[in-house]
């Protein structure tokens, strides 16, 4: 089942003269194994709407559910939320604590009441699939670590709870290129071969038309855009897009000049690969018409 978000509104320091609204009737849904792209201008609300879906804030009743669960019905466990839905914030490496890797990765599931074995097994599968190894890491101090190395732990520690649904606040904060392209590729790995829901805050939109099926805008704690990834980012709402200060990506803005050119492309495409497929085939076309290629 998904999460849905219906009419939720939040405001910080309610009921004093510093109140500040930071989400006005948001309304939205990530499917089921969904990678959503959830972008929009400094403010706009979008680390307040994710904190509100694993619990860390708690929504008003029946504004938000998980798997069907209401978050913010009473009674409800926060830990049933959170090993649903894991929330990996902009220097996850600040979350660290432990004496030892294995530890830290340890130790959601060890809260969750899990047997030893099965601990064990979830915290060498986690470490795996952030590419670090149990053996030649589990006994080191994370704070020993670089700093590229101590944010895949902290991906660990929230990979070991197996979560149906991924949220990470700008991931890729501080990294390096290499860095930043590993964190990626893993995000994107989980996504399509373990089905694992993502919801990608950023404000790379290179990132988000590479990575995403669905994007989300937000301004001003509303959602200004939401649909399908060529529908949203795609040639009709270049100028909704910029009126946000938000740049479409590069492969984008090539398609736009080249169509000014009269190459004729496909308008909506935004991905790299896409557009280099399409500027492929025109090019073939106008060469085997004995077409000029300019």
């Amino acid at each position: 089942m998904p999460i849905v978000v219906k009419d939720l509104h939040y405001t910080y320091n309610a009921g004093t003269p510093w109140a500040v609204p930071a989400l006005r009737g948001v309304s939205l849904t990530v499917g089921d194994g969904e990678f959503v792209g959830l972008v929009g201008p400094i403010g706009s609300g979008k680390s307040t709407l994710v904190q509100h879906l694993n619990g860390l804030l708690t929504p008003p009743p029946e504004t938000v559910w998980v798997d069907g669960i209401d978050v913010g019905a009473y009674g409800v466990p926060r830990q049933v939320i959170r090993q649903r839905v894991g929330l990996v914030f902009q220097y996850p490496e600040h979350q660290l604590f432990a004496e030892t890797v294995w530890a830290d990765v340890a130790f959601g599931p060890r809260n969750m009441g899990l047997p030893a074995a099965e601990v064990a097994e979830r915290v060498r599968e986690a470490l795996a699939l952030v590419g670090l190894d149990a053996d030649a890491y589990g006994d080191r101090s994370p704070f020993a670590l670089s700093g590229g190395e101590q944010r895949r732990v902290a991906l660990a520690g929230i990979l070991a709870m197996r979560p149906r649904y991924l949220i990470l606040d700008e991931p890729t904060a501080g990294l390096d290129p290499a860095g930043r392209r590993e964190l990626l590729t893993l995000l994107l790995r989980l996504n399509r071969e373990r089905g694992v829901a993502v919801v990608l805050v950023t404000h790379h939109l290179e990132d988000v038309a590479e990575l995403s099926q669905k994007v989300v805008v937000m301004d001003q704690g509303r959602v200004a855009l939401q649909g399908p990834l060529e529908q949203v980012l795609g040639a009709g709402q270049r100028a909704a897009l910029k009126a946000l200060g938000l740049e479409a990506p590069v492969a984008a803005q090539l398609v736009d000049e080249l169509n000014r050119r009269g190459w004729r492309l496909p308008p909506h495409l935004v991905r790299a690969q896409d557009v280099v497929a399409a500027i492929a085939a025109v090019a073939r076309t106008r060469a085997g018409d004995g077409g000029h290629v300019q």
